[in-house]
């Protein structure tokens, strides 16, 4: 994730890992307004395993508050990468978002990477967002999604807003002939896409638009993953 990340650079693992962990963030370009992104209103929480080589090295958790007429989601991002003792590398995130009739009105994020500590903020303007980030505040068209796993819409590109640096990523989604291929223990898949550009990795879907399986090149030439534990429905139980 960034995930979403998730879901950072592309081929390092902690970048990969918020680019998912939160691809973990991502949403359909649709109208000169925004993007809209429509959640169930049953689903209150995801919990997902981070992993590097075959191996658990973190979690990303996402929280949903349904208000009035307010969507809260609270991301949470926890990575800490070791080869027996030694840690090779340390990365947290936490984020808020806010959306309105399906449209993002306000997103802040902290990140702390490998102890260098970073703020992201983005919010709406009359037909942009102002996001100021690491590299340095500027405006974006606003139908430039932010970077999220809970809605499919958005990889279609072709550009997002990478939630941990605030910095844009080109995206390039092809849809595999099949999500026939799924790994063990997710849910029923919609489908499954190969993305390209900035950010490199192979996605599933399942039937609500939620990531529930992603995998990603990272430095080395290992493979990094994304793995939905919790899939969101009375999972406190």
């Amino acid at each position: 994730m960034h995930l979403i990340g998730c879901a950072p650079q592309p081929l390092l693992l902690p970048r990969a890992v918020i680019a998912l962990a939160g691809l973990t963030l991502l949403l359909l370009a649709t109208a000169s307004q925004g993007i809209e992104c429509r959640l169930p209103s049953d689903l209150e929480r995801l919990e997902y395993e981070v992993q590097w080589m075959g191996e658990r090295v973190g979690e990303l958790v996402i929280v949903f508050d349904h208000g009035d007429d307010l969507l809260t989601v609270h991301n949470r991002i926890d990575v800490d990468a070791r080869i027996f003792s030694h840690s090779l590398f340390r990365f947290t995130h936490s984020s808020e978002e806010q959306w309105r009739q399906g449209l993002l009105v306000g997103f802040r994020g902290v990140t702390v990477d490998n102890g260098e500590r970073r703020v992201v903020r983005v919010s709406p303007q009359a037909a942009t967002f102002y996001v100021d980030g690491k590299g340095g505040p500027y405006e974006v068209p606003r139908d430039t999604p932010l970077l999220s796993a809970w809605c499919e819409a958005s990889i279609s590109g072709p550009t997002v807003i990478e939630p941990t640096k605030g910095r844009i990523k080109s995206v390039q989604a092809k849809v595999l002939s099949s999500p026939s291929t799924r790994p063990k223990r997710q849910q029923p898949l919609s489908s499954r896409y190969r993305i390209g550009g900035d950010l490199r990795a192979e996605i599933w879907y399942d039937l609500r638009g939620i990531v529930t399986f992603a995998r990603f090149p990272v430095k080395g030439g290992t493979m990094g993953a994304l793995v939905l534990t919790a899939p969101g429905v009375d999972n406190q139980n």
